[in-house]
């Protein structure tokens, strides 16, 4: 295997990675062409790093890269839910609210998706029920996506380009998801 070089991406991965506060993740490949998805993981951060190569070659065919927070297990969601489709004054808000993100991803111009941690890392799991409330409640208050409202749902890996034809540019480059 490659090594992996020191760069923006990697060092973008890292920061997300830790923002999640979780050990494991699984990632989601989905080709824009087609729509298919392949997940691949549960990993730790390490072998997420050691496929960064693979990630950035999937990325330049065409695929989009996801991430999530592994499951617990099937009764139970990681204590972080993804806020899909918000715009930066929808973040704005979610903060002086008190819902402080522990991550705000740039998927395209405008548009970003917020991780908000809703139990602290000590305290009992979380139910599946009660974290697809909880994403559902937020998405409907701050005017995010409701459709990707549930504890399962990806959300984009930052350090890659989002490929959805409708924010290329005009120089026909794709733009890249940060943190």
């Amino acid at each position: 295997m490659v090594p992996v070089q020191p760069g923006k991406t990697l060092e973008a991965i890292r920061q997300q990675v830790r923002a999640f506060g979780c050990e494991r993740f699984e990632i989601g490949l989905r080709n824009e062409r087609t729509g298919q998805m392949q997940n691949r993981g549960p990993w730790n951060e390490q072998e997420l790093e050691h496929a960064v190569n693979w990630l950035k070659r999937e990325n330049a065919l065409g695929n989009h890269i996801y991430i999530r927070p592994a499951e617990l297990d099937p009764a139970h969601a990681p204590a972080i839910v993804l806020v899909d489709d918000l715009k930066k004054e929808a973040v704005q808000q979610m903060k002086r609210d008190g819902y402080e993100p522990s991550l705000v991803l740039e998927t395209s111009p405008g548009n970003h998706q917020a991780w908000v941690r809703v139990r602290e890392r000590e305290a009992p799991p979380l139910s599946r029920d009660e974290a697809n409330e909880t994403a559902r409640t937020l998405a409907h208050h701050y005017q995010g996506d409701l459709n990707s409202a549930d504890c399962r749902h990806y959300g984009r890996l930052a350090g890659f380009t989002n490929q959805k034809e409708q924010h290329t540019r005009e120089d026909g480059k794709k733009p890249f998801v940060k943190l």
